[in-house]
């Protein structure tokens, strides 16, 4: 179906398949108190080794992209592409762990699972326990992209890959609620570990990140003299700026699905609500049925 999309500046979106972070001790994440937002984009999507402080460390590979055909021609792809052996998880270089808890808004403390000898799952932050959670737990930083979404249907063989690289790092929207759950038991098998739809007491808490709220800049509408300005469309899953520990576009571009029970709702507003409502508080009833305005990040459990 057709899908809405903010027009884009010239120098185009940032890719929401960057790289990963570094694995060494805690102290070269703490340390590195400046490697924030801006040289976080730079970071992730250059195939450049990355300088830190006190410490250089290589690149973990700058992601190809995978197309069908390039999974035939390995012997881990598992989707319709290929009757290759029975696909084993793999190591990742960048492992989500207790240490990197709060830290997510640095570059190093991105962690990720490998869901394909060349291609990385969603790229995720560790939040850290607090106000009723007892224990960590991983986030998507981004909500899940086209890039992500056809990364998984080219693997699973459930789905088409949407082919139009315009779109690969929109967030990926007209799925139903049952989609992204199917999406998320695949990423279970595939990793080895535990990935679901956030709580929303757990989105809630991770939105809040303590309080440490960015600027109010969402995507969400605003118009002047009758003249929609902004809210015209969904944009780059990478952009704005992150709050405390590194989620993006939790609020506004498109709603997430939690799910309590039997209870699905959409939190956060999209790029169709007004930008005064636009808050981590907004909630709407939610059928689990498509739209364009709806999406959602996944969060994973096992953090070790």
């Amino acid at each position: 179906g057709r899908v809405t999309r903010a027009k884009r500046k010239a120098s185009g979106g940032a890719h929401a398949d960057g790289g990963g972070v570094n694995s060494g001790p805690e102290e070269h994440v703490v340390a590195s108190s400046d490697e924030t937002d801006d040289q976080e984009e730079e970071w992730l999507t250059t195939g450049s080794r990355w300088l830190g402080r006190r410490i250089l460390r290589s690149f973990p590979g700058d992601e190809k992209e995978l197309t069908a055909e390039s999974i035939a021609s390995t012997e881990t792809g598992t989707g319709a592409a290929t009757q290759a052996a029975a696909w084993k998880p793999i190591a990742s270089d960048s492992e989500c762990t207790n240490r990197l808890a709060g830290y997510g808004k640095r570059a190093k403390a991105i962690c990720f699972d490998m869901i394909h000898s060349s291609a990385r799952g969603p790229l995720m932050v560790v939040v850290p326990t607090g106000e009723g959670i007892e224990k960590s737990f991983a986030i998507a930083k981004y909500e899940v992209s086209v890039s992500d979404w056809s990364k998984y249907c080219i693997l699973s063989g459930t789905c088409k890959p949407i082919k139009d690289k315009e779109r690969k790092n929109d967030p990926i929207n007209g799925i139903t609620l049952q989609q992204a759950q199917d999406y998320a038991t695949w990423l279970t098998e595939r990793t080895g570990k535990t990935y679901r739809i956030p709580t929303k007491s757990e989105w809630e808490y991770a939105a809040n990140a303590g309080g440490k709220q960015p600027k109010k800049d969402f995507n969400c509408r605003v118009s002047v003299q009758e003249k929609l300005i902004k809210g015209t469309g969904i944009v780059s899953v990478k952009s704005g700026k992150s709050n405390g520990w590194g989620l993006k576009n939790y609020v506004g571009n498109v709603q997430e699905w939690v799910i309590d029970g039997n209870t699905t709702t959409a939190r956060g507003g999209a790029f169709i609500d007004a930008h005064s409502k636009c808050d981590i508080s907004l909630e709407r009833s939610h059928d689990g049925n498509a739209d364009e305005a709806t999406g959602f990040r996944l969060i994973r459990e096992d953090v070790g």
